[in-house]
């Protein structure tokens, strides 16, 4: 499975992400992600992905249709919940992906890449605070 979804905190959803063995990897992980819009209810994602392993390119295209989808429909129905995401990344060729996702389309909710989970953890607390402040350099922001 690529992405193991936990909610145990909602409204923060924690998904650890793994490599893509097959196709249905990455069909369950999208059907997955609509499924928060279901309860109607704004989250914010904290991906993980220090432990993804080598993803092909072609995913990074099939993501930014997907993004694509969730923003025609945030726009159409208004039932996309998103506030933002922050993903843990500290590989070069992850953030080489997720940077051509982000020039391919711009994100549905604001979109944080940081390093480590205690930056992100850092993160989410100066934004409970406000939403424009973070004061982490190391901080990559991609705005929707």
């Amino acid at each position: 499975m690529f992405g193991i979804f936990n909610d145990a905190q909602f409204p923060h959803v924690h998904v650890a992400l793994r490599t893509i063995h097959e196709e249905d990897d990455f069909t369950e992980f999208c059907r997955l992600w609509q499924c928060f819009d279901n309860r109607k209810v704004h989250y914010t994602f904290i991906f993980d992905a220090t432990n993804v392993g080598y993803i092909p390119v072609k995913y990074a295209y099939r993501m930014s249709n997907f993004i694509s989808k969730l923003k025609e429909k945030k726009k159409r129905e208004n039932n996309v919940f998103l506030e933002k995401s922050i993903i843990i990344s500290d590989k070069w060729y992850v953030n080489s992906l997720l940077y051509l996702i982000f020039s391919l389309v711009k994100p549905v909710a604001p979109v944080y890449i940081v390093q480590s989970k205690q930056r992100a953890s850092r993160l989410i607390d100066q934004l409970a605070l406000n939403s424009q402040f973070y004061d982490d350099d190391s901080v990559t922001f991609f705005s929707n």
